[in-house]
């Protein structure tokens, strides 16, 4: 008698598990990626939703959250607070998030109640940062119910995911307790800016502070994440000198602005930008050239000073034999600047010095007649 086959039950089940989620949405965890202590970061708005808990105490209510890619700084140097070596770590293309935003009554392990009206608020003050007014939004703009207890995102916020604004974070963490002796990394929203496209280097200090008390009341909703793992790559160095020349060539960014070509948006950004900063109303020009023009004729006369300053400086420096030493706090001014910055130096090799400064964290490596050890402009 022939044997008799019949399907396999657990081949069934793969099946019917197939079925039911082959069509979902792609989840990337939030967090956890990024390392707490990143400062002035700016990354660019892709997606606010409202979702809805799968599970838990809030099982079956609503939620906001939003997501944005990191766009700079592109790489940042995180000192291991333990062996206090250093390493460089890529964060560009990476996830900045807030929420999951409970969009109902809550309440903490500890037992603090907190309001939909609590969470809304917070929600509001996000949906702000991003540019706004909410003075203007209905609820329905934010959230919709297609019937009682099925939820969907607003067109707000679709609209708004689809501008895209790019915006300014921040991250930290609390103090490590008993309960979380790993914090998770808190991020930060911080309010629309505008990005030239031009990537930098950061570096990452402690990151840890006290928790604002609404930050702790979120915390215990969630649970901690792991900090990521990092890279070993060595940290680089740039010639300051060389960097700057191709930061300043505003001849070029004033064309590629007026050809309306590819690149043409991120050049009228950055003119304007450098323009704001020196007092120029660019629109009162009715070409880029002419802004770019302008912003030369500007800073041209004052780089020309300030090289003369630093020349009758280093003379005298020479004259002192003053050498700076490795840990020192030096003086440095940067190519098209009028005021000198503090710099910590790292490394001395004959005639120049790798310093780190303090505005931009950046390590950059710079002649040492270009260097004071006072802080009176050179």
């Amino acid at each position: 008698m022939a044997k008799k086959t019949t399907k396999s039950s657990f081949l069934e089940r793969v099946a019917q598990a197939h079925e039911e989620h082959k069509g979902d949405e792609t989840r990337v965890g939030s967090g956890g990626d990024l390392p707490a202590g990143i400062e002035q970061g700016i990354a660019r708005l892709v997606s606010a939703k409202i979702g809805v808990y799968q599970s838990g105490p809030n099982e079956g209510e609503p939620f906001f959250m939003a997501a944005g890619t990191v766009l700079d700084p592109e790489t940042v140097t995180v000192v291991d607070p333990k062996t206090k070596k250093s390493r460089v770590i890529h964060i560009r293309g990476l996830r900045t998030t807030v929420g999951p935003e409970p969009i109902c009554d809550t309440q903490t392990q500890a037992g603090k109640a907190i309001s939909l009206a609590d969470h809304w608020d917070r929600i509001l003050n996000w949906l702000r940062l991003l540019g706004i007014d909410t003075k203007k939004v209905e609820p329905t703009d934010v959230i919709t119910e297609e019937s009682e207890g099925v939820f969907g995102t607003g067109p707000l916020l679709e609209a708004l995911a689809e501008a895209g604004p790019t915006f300014r974070f921040r991250t930290w963490s609390g103090k490590p307790t008993e309960q979380y002796p790993d914090p998770k990394v808190n991020h930060e929203w911080r309010g629309v800016c505008e990005w030239d496209g031009d990537a930098t280097e950061g570096a990452v200090e402690d990151g840890t502070e006290e928790q604002p008390q609404w930050e702790s009341d979120a915390a215990e909703e969630k649970e901690p994440e792991p900090l990521p793992k990092k890279s070993t790559k060595p940290e680089v160095e740039e010639d300051e000198e060389e960097a700057a020349e191709e930061e300043i060539d505003f001849a070029a960014l004033g064309k590629l602005a007026d050809a309306k070509k590819k690149g043409s948006q991120e050049a009228t950004q950055a003119l304007a930008g450098h323009a704001k900063l020196l007092g120029i109303d660019h629109e009162s020009f009715e070409t880029w050239v002419e802004v770019a023009q302008a912003i030369i004729d500007h800073e041209e006369p004052e780089e020309e000073e300030a090289e003369e300053e630093v020349e009758e400086e280093a003379e005298e420096e020479a004259e002192e034999e003053w050498v700076p030493q490795e840990g020192e706090i030096v003086y440095y001014i940067p190519p098209g600047k009028k005021e000198s910055i503090s710099c910590e130096v790292v490394k001395v090799e004959d005639d120049k010095a790798s310093i780190r400064r303090s505005d931009t964290k950046k390590l950059v490596k710079v002649p040492l007649e270009k260097l004071s050890n006072t802080e009176t402009p050179f």
